[in-house]
């Protein structure tokens, strides 16, 4: 059996803008296959909430259903294929939003696991973090946090090279959990420059079977608190087997 948990919660200074929640989270269970992502709309785009929306579903549902052909697939030719329905998604918003590619901008963190096999699939674009739990309870860092000049995070809407060359995909085995977080929860769930996680975050594995709504609880605790709310607008979604 594998269970996934996902959700997003608006930071402290967008709730002060009035800014819309620009985060978004999908999941799918397909045949043994779960599939989680976050995807953090920039602020600095016009459209950041309406692409972070498609783009994780879109991810999401993809990975799920084409699990087996994706795994069997070199990195390059997985790379090349994400791109492609980035890219597919971004021009059919900017039909119908009238907008530039500029507009659509957003983070991407996807992650896909064979709950009887333990392959799992991960990708990312830009800032955040992706972490899996081995069969021995340890937990291993999978992707890490990619910044661009100036210390902006690589997006989708940046330039269709960079977006290649900075497209992460790695395959593996040998995990019963993993976890996609932006980078709203940093230093709150997660450090960005230790594989460790935080308490609260051991404590939604230990409970995810049980209780699927367990993320959310944690995001409502953490936007209920004066001292850990981000700013930044913050996503987590969780998968275990």
């Amino acid at each position: 059996m594998i269970t996934v948990s996902h959700g997003a919660r608006q930071g402290l200074s967008h709730d002060y803008d009035h800014r819309v929640l620009e985060d978004a989270t999908a999941a799918l269970i397909q045949d043994g296959v779960a599939s989680i992502t976050v995807c953090d709309g920039a602020s600095c785009a016009k459209h950041a909430r309406p692409i972070a929306n498609q783009l994780s579903k879109t991810i999401s549902r993809y990975l799920a259903r084409h699990f087996d052909e994706c795994v069997q697939m070199s990195p390059v030719k997985l790379r090349k294929k994400i791109y492609g329905l980035i890219r597919r998604e971004m021009n059919w918003l900017k039909s119908s939003l009238r907008c530039e590619m500029r507009d659509l901008g957003s983070t991407l963190l996807a992650a896909a696991m064979n709950a009887e096999t333990g392959q799992f699939l991960a990708i990312q674009l830009g800032d955040g973090i992706i972490i899996g739990q081995n069969k021995n309870g340890g937990f291993v860092r999978i992707t890490c946090p990619e910044q661009g000049e100036d210390h902006a995070t690589y997006l989708t809407s940046c330039e269709d090279r960079a977006l290649r060359e900075h497209l992460q995909v790695i395959s593996g085995t040998g995990l019963n959990a993993m976890l996609c977080s932006s980078d709203g929860l940093e230093g709150i769930l997660y450090s960005a420059h230790s594989p460790g996680v935080s308490g609260d975050f051991v404590q939604v594995l230990q409970r995810l079977s049980q209780d699927p709504g367990i993320v959310h609880t944690l995001l409502d605790k953490i936007a209920a608190s004066n001292d850990k709310r981000p700013l930044d607008d913050f996503s987590l979604a969780v998968l275990a087997a």
